[in-house]
């Protein structure tokens, strides 16, 4: 009774301002926090004992979760913080509650709640702890990471603690503790024979119904089971987790007391949005075949929801049937096309009739198996139905007219609704018409429907129908025609437009059709005054000009017309003039030109037209030219500041020794860079070793060098240095190195083998491939056998 005054007491404004964080802190530790993570209250639940004290301290614990949570809550809600101070104070309390979970953590019963294989209970604090630690001071910790799933990070998901599914900034981490509490408080409760309590019976019913284990295809038994149960304002919530793989399941049954209403909710977890779209299909035949009211799906990356509204005169049969489907889809991410077809047959007009309900991307994998299943009734919902919405109607449409199938019958009502007066209803019938051309049909009648449309009053309709004109361009079909008809779209007030009108000029050119046209175009649009055309227009233009070069037509002009733009004051405009030369270097045309203009465009003050004209210089020294200036060009890149420019500038050093040029120079600027602090550069600088030992040179220098990084940090590194080892074994110089530095004497030949093997592979085990390791040892005890005792 104390402590729940001294909940009730506590005083959440002060955690708002920053000059009583302090107090209030020492405060709740010592009253609250101390006694709720007590072995003295802990020991309640530890046995089977204390039965009445147990169900006495349960409402406390939860009161204490919530008033944690909203001390947390005030405190992030608060104008008083700076930023900086927020978010250490928020990493406080966030310690501070995870110091809560794992202690509460130790009392929950075995079995009670479900953990994934990989992810046992240790290594899931571990994890999170780790993530709750050493967080930047950066506001945006503050924020949930968009599309965070954190029924999938909670405690007792089941699922695989995936990237998908990992909380990344303190409010997730905050949000994933609060919410894995409620599961330990539920789980506390789980003890509970449902059969005993004064529930409705149809609860006790659909109860016994979910927790009844099954078989699933002769491969899997499945068996939900009960983790807890709460009450609150009025509803009773019963809490069911199911494993799965590598994903999981969870089921909550809800009963209103008010209302008499019962609820069974379905949550999926994982990774692979098509398995959640096949079960948001499945949930949705299923239910309108079997009549159960379903609302509305919700399908992400990393799971699927639904909840059904369960009546007294439910079906058992189907509602197991639909529980069985789904999870067996979720476990193997199939749909038989049978179940389809048969939950399809039992009510076709009500399925398609409800089509409108749920989500575009299961509509319209839902259509594409129907125009399979029920040809001709699709094909009059399409044509006939105007109860169905023309968004579903076109969808039917078009899954008819992509295959070719009845498009003489299609192609007219597809037609009809771009006089529609709604915007989007055009814009998506463009898109419709778009991918029947994709599939190569039709493309004389979709162009001369697209083009009156590029006048619409709509941007978003011209920037379909110029789409439709690409397309049909990309087929080599009348480029004259779509050409013609682009070339003033360029002038077009919308962006987005002048875009696409681009994009055609750059599929035209791909056809080596009007390239002389196209590149008076291209450098009539360098001299626009107009500056969002220079900056929006010509970075697309570029890459356009790019493909013309690839096509080895005009090199002189585009030259002069990249230098130009070389000199523009927009680095992403110098970025791609870069990328211009690089092209055309690769062909060998005018190296003397781009060596000069790349060397002076390393000392320009954007590092990403610095990287791109280091690109250029690697290109100039893949033909062998001029190696000696791009070398002394690239090695004081080494010390940048920026660890990109060194990785690019060891690129280059590489490129130049696999010329089998200045082998020493380039050895001993890439041996210091193998201590670099950054795992890249390290690994790049690795890479030289290989390639300088590939040549047969300085082998005990490279040697040494190459085995202390066998304990490196980085994977990479450590594997690069066991390809260096690998390559000098292969030459049978690494024999005697080794045999002194282990001191060794000539033994048996196997022996020796074995015996480095053991010897090498556990003074670095660490190395991700012991298996490669010891076939390099093989290799080089077989080359240098003679030197060893065969008897």
């Amino acid at each position: 009774m104390k402590k729940s005054n001294s909940l009730i007491g506590l005083d959440l404004t002060k955690w708002e301002d920053p000059a009583k964080f302090d107090t209030q802190l020492k405060v709740f530790t010592d009253h609250l926090l101390s006694y709720f993570t007590s072995d003295k209250l802990l020991a309640l639940f530890a046995g089977k004992d204390h039965d009445f004290a147990r169900m006495a301290a349960l409402p406390l614990l939860n009161e204490f979760v919530e008033k944690f949570d909203k001390s947390i809550k005030s405190l992030k809600a608060s104008r008083l913080y700076k930023d900086e101070e927020k978010v250490e104070k928020f990493g406080q309390l966030i310690k501070l509650y995870f110091q809560v979970l794992e202690k509460w953590s130790t009392i929950i019963a075995q079995g009670s709640i479900q953990y994934n294989m990989f992810w046992p209970l240790d290594t899931y604090l571990t994890e999170l702890q780790k993530r709750a630690s050493n967080r930047p001071a950066d506001a945006n910790q503050l924020l949930p990471t968009p599309g965070f799933n954190v029924a999938a990070a909670t405690l007792g998901s089941a699922a695989e603690f995936s990237s998908l599914s990992m909380p990344k900034t303190l409010e997730d981490i905050f949000t994933t503790i609060h919410q894995s509490l409620i599961v330990i408080t539920s789980a506390l409760q789980s003890n509970v024979d449902i059969s005993k309590l004064n529930i409705p019976s149809l609860l006790k019913q659909i109860d016994t119904l979910i927790t009844t284990p099954w078989d699933a295809w002769g491969y899997n038994t499945f068996h939900l089971s009960l983790m807890g149960l709460t009450l609150s304002k009025g509803q009773l919530h019963f809490f069911y987790n199911l494993p799965l793989q590598f994903h999981s399941a969870q089921f909550e049954l809800i009963y209103n007391k008010r209302s008499s209403s019962v609820k069974l909710s379905f949550k999926f977890f994982g990774i692979g949005r098509s398995r959640w779209n096949n079960i948001a299909l499945t949930s949705f035949l299923s239910s309108i075949a079997n009549d159960i009211a379903l609302s509305q799906v919700q399908v992400t990356d990393t799971g699927v929801e639904f909840t059904l509204h369960i009546t007294k005169s439910f079906d058992e049969k189907e509602l197991t049937s639909l529980l069985h489907d789904t999870v067996s889809i979720a476990n193997w991410a199939l749909v038989d096309d049978k179940f389809i077809q048969r939950a399809y047959a039992k009510n076709p007009e009500k399925v398609l009739a409800s089509l409108q309900t749920i989500t575009k991307d299961i509509q319209e994998k839902m259509i594409g198996r129907l125009v399979i299943i029920d040809p001709e009734r699709c094909l009059h919902t399409a044509t006939k139905n105007k109860q169905i919405p023309i968004t579903v109607r076109l969808l039917f449409l078009s899954s008819f007219a992509e295959n070719g199938q009845k498009l003489n019958i299609v192609l007219p009502d597809i037609v009809s609704y771009l006089t529609n007066n709604s915007s989007s209803i055009r814009a998506n019938t463009l898109r419709v018409l778009n991918s029947i051309a994709l599939n190569g049909h039709a493309l004389d009648p979709i162009l001369s429907t697209a083009i009156p449309l590029l006048k619409d009053g709509d941007s978003l309709v011209r920037t379909e129908a110029v789409k439709i004109l690409n397309t049909i361009a990309s087929k080599g079909h009348e480029l004259d025609t779509i050409l013609s008809t682009a070339i003033p779209l360029l002038k077009d007030g919308d962006s987005s437009v002048k875009n696409q009108a681009l994009k055609i000029l750059n599929t035209i050119a791909l056809n080596w059709h009007a390239l002389d046209t196209i590149l008076s175009i291209a450098t009539s649009l360098l001299k626009e005054g107009d500056s969002s055309l220079k900056n929006q227009a010509l970075k697309i233009l570029n890459e356009r000009l790019n493909t013309i070069a690839l096509n080895w037509h005009a090199l002189d002009t585009i030259l002069s017309t990249a230098i130009t733009l070389l000199k523009d004051g927009d680095s992403s405009l110098k970025n791609q003039a870069l990328k211009i030369l690089n092209t055309i270097a690769s062909k060998r045309h005018t190296l003397d030109t781009f060596l000069s203009t790349a060397i002076t465009l390393l000392k320009d003050g954007d590092s990403s037209v610095k990287n791109q004209a280091l690109e250029t210089l690697k290109t100039i020294a893949s033909k062998r030219y001029d190696l000696d200036t791009i070398l002394s060009a690239a090695i004081p890149l080494l010390k940048d500041g920026d660890s990109l420019m060194r990785t690019e500038a060891i690129k280059i050093l590489n490129t130049i020794a696999s010329r089998g040029h200045e082998l020493d120079i380039i050895l001993s600027a890439a041996i210091p860079l193998i201590k670099d602090g950054d795992s890249l550069v390290r690994t790049e600088a690795v890479k030289i070793l290989n390639t300088i030992a590939s040549k047969g040179h300085e082998l005990d220098i490279i040697l040494s060098a190459a085995i202390p990084l066998l304990k490196d940090d980085s994977v990479f590194v450590k594997e690069n240095a066991v390809t260096i080892l690998n390559i000098i074994a292969s030459q049978g110089n690494i024999a005697t190195y080794i045999c002194a530095q282990y001191h060794i004497r000539p033994l048996p030949f196997m022996t020796i083998v074995g015996g480095m093997s053991y010897i090498l592979y556990k003074t670095y085990s660490t190395i991700s491939e012991p298996i490669k390791f010891t076939w390099f040892l093989f290799n080089w005890l077989r080359s240098k056998k003679e030197i060893f005792s065969t008897t």
